[in-house]
């Protein structure tokens, strides 16, 4: 069990202020008795290796405090502080504490902009910027619940099938946990029926479906970011110009359909870890790829298919088969095969003809109310649109890739391509509205510029769609 402790120690409040700033890993709290400090075990073990004379007057279990960490619905969706900077906090807030009061202490978030009243602490020589303050005892605290009460009527209502729909878009994949830390926060993942994704969506949307929690898939994006995988997300230069180079003077060949880079392997190792302890997803996977062989939109789904029920194509893979084929990115990665009876099939990103998951679960759900495989009466879709643009890649502005013959026709399909895919997801959005059982909540990552293939762009990828997606779900609930 976790304690915080009271010493006394032979040393003036001037002595020990000097001994903090010259040893960092050292944090000591002054109470309002001279000589009195409240400190945590890691500083109490540096006081032991400096040989600093002390005495332990108590020792305090962290749980029986009289001090309780609160999270306004400001903090809620931010990463949550860890364990040991809640009980340097809590030990802090002992040594602040005047009579019998009980200590309220509000989380914000990791920030080092200054707040009014707030002071920034983390465990001896940590260098997170937790931002904390203190509040009153019977003070109004609103909290995540508190201000989405029509949201969470909505989603729970049991004549409506709620779904989510993760969209695709390289890196930025790792926007979609935001969404996800606001359902399960509000107690609303019994009510989502079904995870749908698409390309970087699948992979994110898998991931929670089969129960990893969204600070863990968040993890990942900084595990990427600080190169613990090998796993890359585009090309070198070298590489893109032996592809375009064969392709212009072998122009029979398919090197640009062959894709660039095998993500399988990396790819299969991080979600792999993850579901190998989870055998049974806890909501219903499904995501989209294009066939190639067929030429067509398929639905793959861990799930089981009923025969001859569903408009889209929709067949039973292997969840993580699933998930690469819906993640490669055409020209980029190579392709997914998948062996189904004596037919292979080759699949390349569902990005290509469903960015958004919307129209494919939305057919799903008219057929099986028409084969009474769904009782529910209306439809409501919650969709992450992360505006991915292929024209973005940096290998497009290179000078020895712009120089090649094939290079026009490569940046204007990429150019089409993106105008293409937006307004296909209009497209698909206006189609919905037209059904009155059906409704549609969109969040919109709102960072256009950013590279989708390049990893050091991720933290400001999760920041962005901590902050954005809280004022869009506000935006919403206002709306209801």
């Amino acid at each position: 069990m976790k304690s915080i402790h009271l010493i006394r120690l032979d040393l003036s409040d001037s002595a020990a202020r000097v001994l903090q700033e010259k040893v960092g890993d050292l944090l000591l709290h002054a109470t309002r008795k001279k000589h009195e400090y409240f400190v945590t075990p890691l500083s109490l073990q540096k006081l032991a290796s400096l040989k600093i004379s002390h005495r332990i007057l108590k020792n305090l279990h962290v749980e029986d405090l009289p001090v309780e960490i609160i999270y306004p619905y400001q903090s809620t969706l931010f990463d949550p502080p860890q364990e040991d900077a809640i009980v340097e906090v809590k030990a802090f807030a002992m040594a602040q504490r005047r009579g019998h009061q009980k200590m309220r202490v509000l989380y914000w978030a990791r920030s080092r902009q200054h707040l009014d009243g707030s002071f920034q602490l983390d465990r001896p020589g940590g260098k997170r910027a937790y931002r904390w303050s203190f509040t009153k005892e019977g003070a109004k605290v609103l909290r995540l619940e508190d201000k989405f009460p029509k949201i969470i009527q909505r989603i729970r209502d049991p004549e409506t099938k709620v779904l989510l729909s993760f969209g695709s878009g390289g890196v930025r994949l790792f926007a979609h946990p935001a969404l996800m830390k606001f359902i399960d926060l509000l107690g609303l993942t019994s009510s989502v029926r079904e995870v749908w994704g698409s390309s970087g969506g699948a992979v994110a949307g898998l991931m929670y479906a089969m129960g990893v929690p969204p600070a863990d898939i968040e993890k990942e994006g900084y595990n990427l970011y600080n190169n613990r995988y090998s796993l890359r997300f585009s090309p070198s230069k070298m590489e893109v110009l032996i592809n375009l180079l064969s392709d212009t003077f072998l122009p029979t060949g398919d090197h640009l359909l062959k894709g660039f880079l095998d993500c399988q392997n990396a790819l299969g190792f991080m979600i792999t870890k993850h579901l190998s302890r989870r055998r049974k997803a806890r909501v219903p996977f499904y995501c989209i790829a294009y066939n190639l062989r067929e030429k067509r939109n398929e639905v793959l789904t861990p799930e089981r298919v009923p025969k001859n029920v569903y408009v889209t194509p929709t067949f039973h893979t292997e969840a993580l088969d699933a998930v690469i084929a819906s993640s490669s990115i055409p020209i980029l990665y190579v392709p997914k095969k998948i062996l189904r009876g004596k037919t292979e099939h080759v699949y390349v990103d569902g990005g290509t003809t469903e960015e958004v998951p919307l129209i494919s679960p939305y057919r799903k759900w008219i057929r099986d109310r028409l084969h009474f495989r769904d009782t529910s009466k209306k439809l409501l879709i919650i969709a992450v649109n992360l505006f991915p643009a292929v024209s973005s890649i940096p290998m497009f502005s290179h000078w020895a890739i712009q120089k090649l013959p094939a290079f026009r026709l490569l940046k204007l399909s990429a150019n089409y391509a993106d105008l293409i895919r937006q307004a296909r997801i209009d497209e698909q959005k206006g189609h919905l509205t037209r059904d009155r059982d059906v409704t549609l909540w969109e969040l919109v990552l709102p960072v256009k510029g950013l590279n989708v293939l390049n990893p050091k762009s991720i933290p400001e990828i999760i920041q962005t769609a901590q902050h954005s997606f809280l004022k869009q779900l506000l935006a919403i609930e206002a709306g209801l």
